[in-house]
C-alpha cells in the first residue's frame, strides 16, 4: 500500500512539475519578446508641474480593441490608476492588477511624481510606466507649468513649441520612440540648434554658438538635448546629456559621439566598452583614451587607405546595430577580403592584435582539404598557418617549448624553425638566413609564401574556389 502511495505521489510529482515548467517557459517566451515582435503605437505624455509634484497622464493609442495588454510600473511610481477616455476604469480580462484591456485603441494612466519645491534641478529618467508588449514608435510630450515658471524644461526629445502664458507656462517635445529623460531647472536657459542636436546653457555664457562638425556629417544622428550647467551634475539620460557649464566644445562632441556609438554598440559587455570611444575618437578626429584603442587606430590608418576608411566609416554609420562580428564584415568588405580584427579586440583587457586580413578562400594542401586555417596579409605579406599546414602536408609536427620553436619531420628529413632566431636547422645542420621566415601573429606561428617556396620547393597555385599547395614530385 505505501509502495502504491509512493508510486502514485512520484507520478504526480513529475506531472505537476512539467506543467509548472511548461507555464514558465510559456511565460518566458512572452515576456522576452524580440523589439521586433512588439506591437507599435503612439505615446503622449501630459505633465503637469504643481506645488510638490507632477501630474502625469499617459495614453497608449493605437492598440488592439479590446486585446489586453501589460504594465511595468517604476518603484518610484506609487500611486497610479487607470481610465478610459471617459474618465471610466480600465476593464481587466482577469485578476491580474497589471493587466488591461484596450478601450477605442486605447490605454491611459494617470500618476503623480513628488518633487521637492525647494530643489534647484529636477532630473527624471525612468519615470514612465512600460508596456511589455507594446513599442511606442513616436512620444509626444505636453508640460504645463503652473508652479515653476520662472526655470527652463528640457526633454530627451525636439522641442516642437513653447509659450509663455497668463498663469501657465506650455512645451510641446515630440520625436521618435518611447523612452525620453526629462529636466528642469530654476535658472533660465537660453536655447540653439544644430540639425538633431539642440543644446541649451544660461544665457549670460559668452562665445560663439557650438558647432560640432563631425557629427553634423551623421546622417542618422539621433536627437539629443545638451543642457551646459552646474545646476545639476553631468548625467546621461535618454536622449539628454548634462555636461559642465563651461565644458569645452571637443569634450561635448566626443560625449555626444560616444553617445551615439553606445546606442549601435548596444549589445556590447562593460569589459568591451573601448570599442565605442575608439569610434567616438575616430569620428571627433581625436586620440583614444586608452593606449589599445589608440593602437587600433593608428593600426587602421596605417593599413587602409584614406578612401577604404571612409568606406568602412560610412558603411558603420549606415548600420542601425552593431557587433565586432559585424564590425569585421564591414572592416573585411572595405579591403575585399575577411578580417577578425574587431573580435579579437573587443575586450578592453586582451592583449592588441594588429590588422590583418584573411582569404576566404579553403585550402588544399597535398591534395587534400585543410580545415580551419586562413592565409592572411599582414604588412605586405602572405602568410600560412605553419604548423596546421605543415601537418596537412603530411610532416609530423612537435612544438619545442623550451626554445619556442617547431620540430618537423618526414621520411628522412627533419627540420627545426626558431620564432626569434634568424637561422633554421636542417638534418642537424644550421642555417642562417638575413631574416626570421616566421611570424606570431595571435599566439600562432606563421611563415610567408616565399619560404614555403625556397625551403620546402613546394608549389602554390589558385584559383577563385580554393588554393593549392603541393610538394616536390606530386
Amino acid at each position: 500500500m505505501l509502495r502504491a502511495f509512493l508510486f502514485l505521489f512520484t507520478i504526480l510529482s513529475a506531472a505537476i512539475s512539467g506543467i509548472l515548467f511548461w507555464q514558465w517557459e510559456a511565460y518566458s517566451e512572452k515576456i522576452e519578446q524580440p523589439e521586433e515582435s512588439r506591437e507599435t503605437a503612439l505615446q503622449h505624455l501630459t505633465v503637469e508641474s504643481q506645488p510638490r509634484e507632477l501630474k502625469v497622464s499617459q495614453t497608449i493609442d493605437g492598440l488592439t480593441e479590446g486585446k489586453e495588454y501589460r504594465i511595468s510600473v517604476p518603484e518610484s511610481i506609487e500611486n497610479w490608476s487607470c481610465v478610459t477616455k471617459e474618465a471610466n476604469p480600465c476593464e481587466s480580462a482577469d485578476d491580474n492588477p497589471d493587466t488591461f484591456l484596450a478601450d477605442k485603441g486605447s490605454i491611459t494612466l494617470e500618476y503623480r511624481l513628488p518633487v521637492d519645491d525647494g530643489a534647484a534641478s529636477l532630473f527624471l529618467d525612468d519615470w514612465t510606466i512600460k508596456f511589455p508588449d507594446v513599442a511606442a514608435s513616436r512620444t509626444k510630450l505636453d508640460i504645463v507649468d503652473y508652479a515653476r515658471r520662472n526655470g527652463s524644461w528640457i526633454a530627451g526629445a525636439p522641442l516642437k513649441g513653447q509659450q509663455k502664458l497668463e498663469f501657465i507656462d506650455y512645451y510641446v517635445f515630440e520625436g521618435e520612440g518611447e523612452a525620453l529623460s526629462l529636466y528642469w531647472q530654476a535658472a533660465p536657459l537660453a536655447t540653439a540648434n544644430q540639425g538633431g542636436i539642440i543644446y541649451y546653457r544660461e544665457p549670460v555664457q559668452q562665445g560663439a554658438p557650438f558647432q560640432l562638425q563631425s557629427l553634423a556629417k551623421i546622417a542618422d544622428f539621433p536627437h539629443l538635448s545638451i543642457v551646459m550647467t552646474d545646476q545639476y551634475p553631468e548625467t546621461i539620460g535618454k536622449g539628454l546629456l548634462i555636461t559642465k557649464k563651461n565644458e569645452p566644445m571637443e569634450t561635448v562632441e566626443r560625449k555626444a559621439a560616444q553617445i551615439y556609438f553606445s546606442q549601435k554598440l548596444k549589445t556590447l559587455s562593460p569589459e568591451e566598452k573601448g570599442l565605442i570611444d575608439l569610434f567616438a575618437a575616430a569620428v571627433t578626429k581625436q586620440q583614444s583614451s586608452n593606449a589599445k584603442g589608440q593602437a587600433m587606430l593608428n593600426d587602421l590608418k596605417a593599413k587602409l587607405s584614406d578612401a577604404q576608411l571612409n568606406l568602412f566609416f560610412t558603411a558603420v554609420q549606415e548600420e542601425p546595430e552593431l557587433t565586432a562580428k559585424k564590425l569585421d564584415e564591414l572592416l573585411g568588405a572595405a579591403e575585399g577580403m575577411g578580417t577578425h580584427f574587431f573580435t579579437l579586440n573587443r575586450v578592453d583587457s586582451a592583449a592588441f592584435v594588429p590588422l590583418y586580413f584573411y582569404d576566404p578562400r579553403p585550402i588544399r594542401a597535398a591534395n587534400k582539404p585543410v580545415d580551419g586555417i586562413e592565409v592572411i596579409y599582414e604588412d605586405g605579406k602572405r602568410l600560412f598557418p605553419f604548423t596546421e599546414l605543415m601537418t596537412g602536408m603530411g610532416y609530423e609536427t612537435t612544438a619545442l617549448a623550451d626554445q619556442g620553436g617547431l620540430l618537423l619531420n618526414k621520411g628522412t628529413n627533419s627540420y627545426r624553425f626558431f620564432v626569434d632566431r634568424n637561422i633554421f636547422i636542417y638534418n642537424e645542420e644550421d642555417y642562417g638566413l638575413l631574416e626570421n621566415p616566421l611570424i606570431t601573429i595571435d599566439n600562432r606561428m606563421y611563415i610567408e609564401q616565399q619560404w614555403l617556396e625556397t625551403l620546402f620547393n613546394f608549389a602554390i597555385e589558385e584559383n577563385e574556389q580554393e588554393i593549392i599547395i603541393s610538394g616536390p614530385g606530386e
